[in-house]
């Protein structure tokens, strides 16, 4: 084996291992736009097997054995048409980060692409039987035919096809997106050039692997970034529950009652007194837990808050629980602005007042669901909320369980009625014990 060979076989190994490596975080690192990360994993693995054939492709060249024979001729068989389905692929890749649907112009230059690829492929398939790419002699050892530069041309153009539809989309990229597109386009484009005139050296497939690995990159500091957002808008949003929870109506009237209760009976004062340092304890505690907690934990917060207001409503305030489950996590400050929008905006508003039933229980097909129904005045959901307060808090918790566990609210009412608050929490690792 000559020295050529075992520097492309030394190349390509690497080029192996970089692009195994970035497909496995691109399989375990989330992302908001998961279709998109499935085409570049697709298209790493590719990258992957287009190293490992063209590094069989060298290894056997020349090899005069019945092994060689059958080797480098699958090698190279694989090695042509995975360039054009990794072509086909990026296409793709670029359609995913277009907004969607995609123009009707994106649309024709996409199956341009396809159609390219397709008859690429149906050509290397045609050159198995007449050489019209290539031929290997009685050495096994590769040529390059008189319609070998067709094979580059077709790559060519489909990369051009490609350039268009990155332009299209380049206000829709950040500025190390859209270069690590363009190095897809720009890298190959140029060894295929190359290529046209000159063989001997993978160009092509090592232009294709540090381009991947400038899309990886990419990929990474984008995931970095909207974490950061993420991170950032769930602390503000901890910021708005907490100042809105932490009413000054409410820490008033808590007061007077506890004000009261200190003149008439003291021994309820005292419970008061600690209901309402353990409700201000759980609300600051909020501004920094970024983690989910324990649903128990969030059921004695609901329930201080509900002792302060059954001081106040006395008779007019009735809970009902029915607690089947509590071995579970979800973010704090989940259950008890939604129990609170039950008493304020439900059951208080009705001069008997009324009952607020919570409930928990698992779900058949896996996860939990919490359930805070009450008997109150109710609204019409097809009408904006009445008053600037009605409904605190539901937007915001709704936001940080589809941000923090994945979970989801559902809400349901009828006008006389009452209202129906569900909220699921999936079972996966740290949301559940």
């Amino acid at each position: 084996m000559g020295l050529i060979n075992l520097v492309h076989i030394s190349l390509e190994a690497w080029g192996t291992l970089f692009s195994l490596i970035a497909a496995i975080c691109v399989m375990i690192n989330p992302d908001t736009n998961r279709v998109r990360q499935k085409h570049l994993f697709i298209m790493l693995l590719l990258g992957s097997a287009l190293m490992v054939t063209d590094a069989f492709a060298w290894a056997f060249r020349g090899n005069a054995s019945s092994l060689g024979f059958v080797m480098v001729r699958m090698s190279n068989f694989c090695v042509f048409v995975l360039g054009y389905v990794i072509m086909a692929c990026f296409t793709r890749y670029c359609c995913d980060c277009m907004p969607q649907p995609i123009s009707r112009n994106a649309l024709v230059v996409k199956l341009m692409i396809y159609l390219l690829a397709l008859i690429g492929i149906g050509l290397v398939i045609l050159t198995q039987y007449n050489g019209f790419f290539y031929y290997f002699d009685e050495t096994n050892t590769y040529h390059r035919s008189s319609f070998g530069w067709l094979s580059q041309v077709i790559g060519i153009v489909g990369i051009l096809l490609d350039l268009v539809l990155v332009l299209m989309n380049r206000k829709n990229l950040t500025r190390f997106g859209l270069l690590s597109q363009l190095s897809y386009i720009v890298l190959p484009a140029i060894s295929m050039i190359i290529l046209v005139f000159f063989y001997g050296i993978s160009l092509m497939h090592i232009a294709i692997v540090a381009s991947m690995m400038f899309m990886f990159i990419s990929s990474q500091i984008e995931l970095s970034r909207a974490y950061a957002d993420q991170q950032k808008k769930l602390n503000e949003m901890r910021i708005d529950l907490m100042i809105s929870q932490i009413g000054p109506h409410f820490m008033f009237n808590s007061l007077s009652v506890i004000k009261y209760l200190c003149m008439t009976d003291p021994e309820k004062a005292t419970q008061a007194v600690d209901d309402f340092s353990s409700y201000l304890r759980t609300n600051f505690d909020s501004l920094t837990e970024k983690k989910c907690v324990d649903f128990q934990s969030e059921l004695e917060h609901t329930q201080h808050y509900l002792s302060l207001e059954k001081l106040r409503f006395g008779k007019r305030v009735n809970v009902e629980y029915e607690i089947e489950e509590t071995d579970f996590r979800l973010p704090v400050l989940t259950l008890q602005p939604i129990v609170e929008n039950a008493v304020k905006h439900g059951i208080t508003k009705r001069p008997e007042g009324g009952t607020v039933k919570i409930s928990t229980k698992a779900c058949k097909t896996g996860g939990y669901l919490i359930t805070v129904q009450d008997n109150g005045v109710g609204f019409d959901p097809k009408l904006p909320p009445e008053g600037p307060g009605a409904h605190i808090g539901v937007k915001n918790v709704t936001e940080r369980l589809h941000s923090m566990c994945g979970g989801e609210l559902y809400m349901s009412s009828k006008v006389g009625e009452g209202t129906k608050v569900q909220i699921f929490i999936p079972q996966v690792e740290g949301v559940t014990k």
